[in-house]
């Protein structure tokens, strides 16, 4: 199977920390690397059934729609003081 990895964002200041998915054994694994730390414990995995993944992909959706009410209110505030 193929990992999908990602990557945190400079804007958190979590770009050095790798988010990887990987199918394994019935499960979904995800597991974050840090790779600016120097230690043995860099990294953190969890495997999930197939329930408790689509409960994870629900609320991760949930959390981007919020995130996307959020931003266009901002830009509406933000057009809004242009026209002032």
């Amino acid at each position: 199977m193929m990992k999908t990895i990602f990557n945190g964002s400079i804007e958190s200041g979590t770009e050095e920390r790798e988010l990887s998915v990987d199918y394994q054994d019935g499960n979904i694994c995800v597991e974050i690397v840090d790779r600016d730390c120097d230690h043995d414990y860099n990294f953190q995995y969890a495997c999930l059934d197939k329930s408790t993944a689509i409960k994870f992909v629900k609320r991760m959706r949930r959390e981007i729609n919020r995130l996307a009410r959020e931003e266009a209110y901002l830009e509406s505030l933000k057009g809004g003081n242009q026209d002032a």
